[in-house]
């Protein structure tokens, strides 16, 4: 069977790179793995396909020790094999049990014994693997889901595990703790930064070297406390690939370049264009070797040759449009078949066949369509499948019977106006053709049942009032003593509103904001009670608007007879009298203004009536016939009356008085005659004619002060009428004003309640997430780390125990030792003890991995060698098998026999000692860990006390909070600064001051001020002058009294007669005057001498202040050096580290040199040490040749006294 063998591979993208040991790196990507020798440019290619190694090569890590590699396979629930290099031979599988998970998504080596890997969704588990025996010992999920991840571990003790996401940028920290077999992942920190990290590398140190998108570079100690900045980025914008960083010798390499070979393009050449005939943008491309495929969001997809882009072979659809069209569409050449995978997740395969030509199907929408059809479906999305087709079906069946549904209706049109035209007729008709209206009535029984439900609700009512008022009510008790009317007005006044002001209210139920306990229920009670008052602040408001409207429309009316009155006043004044009195009421408005007539603003249809569902149709229009015949009837009523009294009153009603005076006394014949021919009864006739156009005149000119007297009352009555209104209309809209201020006091009063309510359950809220989200969690953790304790600590004690017998079993092997040669004599067995406690000359071995150390033992025992033991492991096990070796200079009594028992013996006890040294390794790794875990433990319970006590000051904030709350007063306003544009009227409630009165009041103030400065001052310097007197009077009485104690002290003493002798001596010689003199004189030169010291001195002050300036000047250069110094000093230590670096690395090989040079020495001590013994007994031997050995026991005792 043929073989295929990989000759070369070349990767294009490379995501996972390690390095195996110091000199080879690996790279893994599909089947195969690169391994590149860095020394001598060897590439080597290995395929990983078969059963032995595994399907597929990913997940590679490299082990920091020994050239060994672990990697993934590529398939579900793979297995991690780990490898040598370069035999390639396999040394572990590990095998994860769990079921229904993808694979891993990156693994690292832990130290020398554990390997980790990263599972990939839904899980995202860190399981750390014994890779020596491939057995799982530890798991933990981590909480960061990114599907790309890095592992990251440290290279020092305790080891430190890095979880880096990259896309998110969060980062995790978890710290290896070992305790003989339990192995333990603790989360040492957790990244909260808002940086998004995109590398990360581990110091030699132990230090974590962290970089952001911007490029900054952050230093992260051992402890993970806190995070220093150690590199800034002028820049601040994000670097799209994302900054690299790696520790290198002990600085920090940071990668920002771009791995494009070039980013810019300096001009683009447009070959070819064709249309894409499709009808959206944003279409995709495919290709293959013969076709071209395109599709996009309208789901179409056009084939075309490759050979001519112009050739359209085939356009049709496979996917709607509205579901996102086509996410992927491959051509298959063997099966001529299209496979499209539209964005709703259907994949839809299609025969085609070979076109010459252009073939569109008739199911391709045209742009039109597809651009005016909507993506969003018309019924609401809370409705179900079958509510949005039964809509459908009652939309279809309206649509349907919409033109018999409006012929249905025009008849019934049709039908009400001829009942209407009847009930006319019937109207209009005489009282015996007239019917009764109940004629017209066409539903008689629907009337009737409808009447009678009414009377059955109004029954109902009745009776449930009754049953309501019956109950007994619960009465409170009333006050024996008369209330104080100050502490009801306190009481209103602290409730924070002026709703009492307007409204009646209970007393008991205006809550005192000061007294308030401050509970969710009273605040759920004010709530209710405020929105109770506003509705009855509006109500209140309601009726003075309504009753000012009917008031409006009384004065209305009133004014029109008014002027109505004046008017036919003013014409009866000019008609009879001549006199024009006419006034113009132009400018009243008395008409209603549309405004203020809501009906005239909104017109409400029938079909905007809400409707009640039980009403039939008939019995609506029943009830629109009877509102219509009612209406016409009563218009008609009204029409008719007035016509018939008319028509009954005419030539009955009262005569007036006014109407009288109008008309003109009829002038009597006799006066067209001439008057001698008058006789008696012409001349009484004239002599009537003439007292009754005195009486007229009299009358009519009573009547025109009459109408002058009432034109004049109605105007006065008329305009106080108005000025009246206008005054009440004034005050309304002044308690209109206060009416709202006070229901948004009211509605103030319940939002500042809400609030509350709000802050309340912000606290309650935030102690319930410290208890749920931060305490259970951390007592819960406290209570798992206990728990864990004792398992620890049993390991521990376990781990001493172990180590306790394996130090007694050394100390037996010793003195087994001798046992095993009882047949040689003591010398012989001397010389096989000293080759017994012989070791490789290697010295102490720093291997510190119990896996290695198990591994060596196995190999010591068995004499094999293992590839997995590192170049120091291998070494020792050369040195053991150099030992082993036969010399050459033993004793003829030692044989081939003794030796290979000797050479046992020492491998075992080497066995013994290596076992001995893995168990101290792992005690001192279990006693960390256990040490750690009690700091742990420590840590958790005091952030458990900590948060106990945080929550318990946070509720004792709330509860101050909710105590300590905002209370509401209404004020009397007080000045404001009034805006000067604007609506005059804005004005009217506002006493205006001139800014400059403001301003003098404010520079009076600021004099003011300045004046009280100035008191103060004077009144300052007042109280110094009379301390300084006090003081002066306090130091004169001081000295008074010091000077009686002097006057005291010389009346006290006594004067002597040689004194007084010297005394009368002095005073018989003058020498008053010459001692005038002589003090003149000594005053004089005093006063020289003191001048000549001031004088001194003064040159001297000068001389010391010039010095002090000098030196200060030279103090202030020396401070500018010493600052230059620093900067200086900082370049040069910053540029000097390097140095000091080199300088401790030459210092560490110098020290490595003379610890190896004595080494050297010491074994060539040890050899000659050795030669030494071996010529001893050399000496020894032969002596025994000369001297044969005494078999007495006399005289072996007789040579042992002798030998020592």
């Amino acid at each position: 069977m043929p073989n295929a063998e990989t000759k070369w591979v070349k990767f294009g993208e490379i995501k996972t790179i390690a390095f195996l040991g110091k000199d080879t790196v690996a790279i893994a990507s599909g089947l195969h793995v690169i391994f590149i020798n860095l020394n001598t440019k060897e590439e080597r290619v290995e395929k990983f396909d078969s059963k032995e190694r595994g399907e597929g090569a990913r997940c590679l890590a490299g082990h920091p020790v020994v050239p060994m590699f672990a990697i993934s396979e590529r398939r579900a629930n793979p297995k991690v094999r780990v490898y040598t290099y370069p035999s390639i031979n396999k040394v572990s599988d590990c095998v994860y049990r769990e079921k229904n998970w993808t694979g891993y998504i990156s693994s690292a080596f832990a130290g020398t014994d554990y390997l980790l890997t990263l599972t990939s969704s839904p899980s995202f588990k860190m399981i750390v693997w014994l890779w020596r025996t491939g057995e799982c010992v530890a798991t933990v999920k981590t909480g960061i889901t990114d599907e790309y991840q890095t592992l990251y571990s440290s290279p020092t003790s305790p080891t430190l595990i890095a979880q880096l996401g990259v896309p998110s940028g969060l980062m995790n920290v978890y710290e290896l703790n070992i305790c003989s077999k339990i192995v333990s992942l603790v989360l040492s920190s957790q990244d909260s930064k808002p940086e998004r990290i995109t590398s990360a590398s581990w110091t030699y140190d132990g230090s974590l070297l962290l970089s952001d998108d911007v490029g900054n570079v952050y230093l992260t100690p051992t402890d993970g406390k806190r995070r220093h900045q150690v590199l800034q980025r002028l820049e601040t914008a994000p670097q799209p690939p994302g900054p690299l960083l790696v520790a290198f010798r002990g600085g920090v390499s940071v990668a920002n370049t771009s791995p494009n070979l070039f980013d810019d393009y300096q001009r683009f050449v447009l070959a070819d264009a064709q249309l894409s005939s499709h009808r959206l943008r944003d279409v995709k491309i495919n290709t293959d070797s013969r076709y071209v495929i395109t599709f996009g969001y309208d789901g179409l997809v056009a084939i075309r040759n490759r050979a001519s882009l112009s050739e359209l072979l085939c356009l049709f659809t496979t996917h709607h449009r509205q579901e996102g069209g086509i996410k992927l569409a491959v051509v298959s050449l063997s099966t001529s078949m299209l496979i499209t995978l539209g964005k709703n997740g259907n994949l839809v395969a299609s025969k085609i066949s070979q076109l010459e030509s252009v073939e569109i199907g008739d199911h391709v929408p045209n742009v039109e369509v597809v651009l005016s059809s909507s993506t969003r479906t018309e019924w609401d999305e809370d409705l179900t499948w079958m509510e949005v087709k039964e809509a459908k079906k009652l939309d279809r069946e309206r649509d349907e019977f919409a033109i018999e549904r409006a012929s249905i209706l025009s008849d019934f049109g049709n039908l009400r106006d001829k009942l209407k035209a009847l009930i006319d007729d019937n109207e209009k008709a005489s009282e015996v053709a007239k019917l009764p209206l109940e004629t017209f009535d066409l539903d008689k029984e629907g009337r009737a049942r409808l009447i009678e439900r009414n009377h059955e609700g109004q029954g109902n009512l009745v009776r449930t009032l009754e049953e309501k008022a019956s109950r007994e009510a619960e009465i409170k008790a009333l006050n024996l003593l008369k209330g104080n009317d100050d502490d009801e007005e306190e009481k209103f006044v602290l409730s924070g509103t002026t709703t009492h002001r307007w409204i009646r209210e209970d007393p008991s139920r205006v809550v005192n904001q000061i007294l308030r306990d401050g509970s969710y229920c009273e605040g759920v009670k004010r709530n209710i009670l405020g929105k109770i008052r506003e509705e009855k602040l509006k109500i209140y408001f309601n009726k003075l608007f309504e009753t000012m409207r009917s008031r409006k429309s009384t004065e209305i009316e009133l004014a029109k007879n008014r002027i109505a009155r004046i008017q036919y006043c003013t014409s009866e004044l000019k008609q009879m009298f001549q006199v024009d009195c006419t006034i113009d009421h132009s400018w009243l408005k008395l008409e209603w203004q549309e405004s203020e007539r809501p009906e005239s603003v909104v017109e409400v249809e029938d079909e905007e009536v809400y409707r009640v569902i039980n009403d039939s149709g008939a019995e609506a229009n029943v009830k629109r016939l009877d509102n219509s015949v009612t209406r016409e009837s009563s218009v008609f009523t009204d029409s008719f009356r007035r016509r018939e009294l008319k028509k009954m009153m005419d030539g009955v009603l009262e005569v007036k008085w006014e109407d009288e005076i109008k008309k003109d006394i009829a002038r009597p014949d006799c006066l067209t005659r001439d008057p001698s021919t008058y006789s008696e009864d012409d001349l009484r006739i004239i002599e009537n004619y003439e007292s009754a156009l005195k009486d007229l005149g009299r009358e009519r000119e009573k009547y025109r002060r009459y109408l002058e007297r009432e034109v004049q009352v109605l105007e006065e009555s008329l305009k106080s009428s108005i000025v009246n209104f206008n005054e009440e209309m004034k005050q309304l809209h002044l308690k209109r004003l206060k009416i709202e201020s006070a229901v948004l006091q009211e509605t103030l009063m319940r939002l500042r309640e809400c609030q509350r309510h709000q802050l309340r359950l912000k606290g309650m809220e935030a102690v319930a997430s410290l208890e749920i989200n931060e305490l259970a969690p951390a007592v819960d953790h406290t209570k798992n780390l206990t728990e864990n304790f004792s398992a620890l600590e049993s390991a521990v004690n376990e781990t001493r125990v172990r180590y306790d017998n394996l130090s007694k079993r050394e100390k037996l092997l010793e003195g087994k030792f001798r046992g095993e040669f009882t047949d040689l004599k003591q010398p012989m067995v001397e010389h096989l003890l000293r080759q017994y406690k012989k070791r490789p000359r290697l010295g102490q071995m720093t291997c510190t991995s119990v896996t290695y150390l198990g591994e060596m033992g196995k190999c010591i025992l068995s004499g094999e060698k293992s590839e997995i033991l590192p170049r120091e492991c291998l070494d020792f096990l050369k040195g053991m098998d150099m030992l082993d070796v036969m010399p050459s200079g033993l004793p003829s009594q030692i044989d081939g026999s003794h030796w290979m028992i000797l050479c046992k013996l020492r491998r075992f006890k080497v066995e013994i000692e290596i076992r001995l040294k893995s168990c101290a390794v792992e005690l001192a790794e279990a006693e960390q860990t256990l040490s750690s875990h009690q700091k742990t433990i420590q840590n958790s319970q005091s952030r458990v006390q900590q948060l106990r006590e945080t929550i318990t000051e946070r509720k004792r904030l709330n509860a101050e909070a909710m105590r300590d709350m905002e209370v509401q007063l209404v004020l009397t306003m007080g000045q404001i600064e009034t805006q000067l544009s604007g609506d005059p009227r804005d004005l009217d409630n506002a006493v205006l001051v001139p800014f400059d009165v403001v301003l003098g009041v404010n520079d009076a103030i600021v004099a003011a001020g300045r004046k009280k400065l100035g008191a103060m001052k004077r009144t300052m310097e007042f109280r110094r002058t009379i301390e300084w007197q006090e003081w002066r009077h306090a130091c004169m009485r001081m000295t008074l009294e010091d000077l009686k104690e002097d006057l005291k002290t010389l009346q006290g003493v006594k004067v002597t007669r040689e004194i007084q002798m010297y005394l009368m001596r002095h005073d018989s010689m003058g020498g008053i005057d010459k001692d005038g003199h002589i003090s003149e004189k000594i005053l004089s030169s005093t006063q020289e001498r003191l001048s000549r010291i001031l004088t001194a001195e003064k040159s001297r002050l000068f001389d010391i202040i010039k010095t002090v300036n000098l030196w200060q000047k030279r103090n202030d250069r020396l401070e500018d050096k010493i600052e230059k110094a620093k900067a200086e000093n900082c370049k040069m230590s910053v540029l000097a580290n390097d140095e000091a670096r080199l300088r401790q690395e030459r210092f560490v090989r110098a020290k490595v040199k003379a610890i190896m040079k004595r080494n050297r020495l010491v074994k060539r001590i040890q050899d000659n040490y050795a030669e030494l013994m071996s010529l001893r007994t050399h000496l020894e031997l032969l002596r025994l040749k000369t001297y044969p050995t005494l078999r007495l026991k006399d005289a072996t005792r007789f040579k042992k006294n002798s030998f020592h």
